[in-house]
This record gives structure tokens, C-alpha cells and sequence, in this order.
């Protein structure tokens, strides 16, 4: 498997399992990003993820954003298809970073 390839499967994973987008809502925010661009692939697949997980209340004008996505991006882990990732384990510790990071929040 490519590197297109592996994106677009690990996208249409969490995409799926965890925000019940449809295939083609799917490929048209795919759409959104270039793809032949080498460069690109320089971040990993739930890089591109995390701005859909975290919710509109969480900016980077209003919280440490860049520090909430890699905290996005580690309780992802490694998205598969084989069967054996935990989506209710994955979806419950996304949840945990972002109820931490409005917590947070309130105590600035």
C-alpha cells in the first residue's frame, strides 16, 4: 500500500467509526488536500484528523492548540482494518483529551 493509499484507508476509518461520515463526504474532504504533493506526507494521516475531533470551542486562540492536536493524534494511535483496533477505547480517550483540554480552560 502506497502512502495515498494508506491515507485515504486511515481517514475513511476514523472518519467513519468515529464522526459516522458517509464515503462520499469522505472523499470530498479528501479532495481538499493535495495529494500528489510529496510533502504532504510528512505528517501522519490523523494529523490531518484531529481538526475534525476537536471541537469549534478549542482554537488555537482560545487553548494550546498545537499541543491538544498531538494529544488528538496519540490517543488515535495507529488506526487498522484488521479488525482488532478499539473504536469505543479510541473515541473514550479522545474524549479524555478533550475534556482535559476544556478543564484546562477554565483554570486559566
Amino acid at each position: 500500500m502506497d502512502n495515498r493509499d494508506w491515507y485515504l484507508q486511515t481517514w475513511e476509518l476514523v472518519l467513519t467509526h468515529l464522526l459516522g461520515w458517509s464515503a462520499p463526504q469522505i472523499r470530498n474532504w479528501a479532495k481538499s488536500w493535495d495529494l500528489s504533493n510529496s510533502t504532504f506526507y510528512h505528517e501522519l494521516p490523523t494529523y490531518y484528523l484531529a481538526g475534525l475531533l476537536i471541537p469549534a470551542d478549542l482554537t488555537p486562540r482560545t487553548c494550546n492548540y498545537w499541543p491538544l492536536v498531538s494529544e488528538v493524534m496519540r490517543a488515535l494511535g495507529n488506526p487498522t482494518s484488521d479488525g482488532t483496533y478499539d473504536w469505543e477505547a479510541a473515541r473514550k480517550r479522545v474524549d479524555a483529551v478533550i475534556t482535559n483540554a476544556r478543564k484546562s480552560l477554565v483554570e486559566q
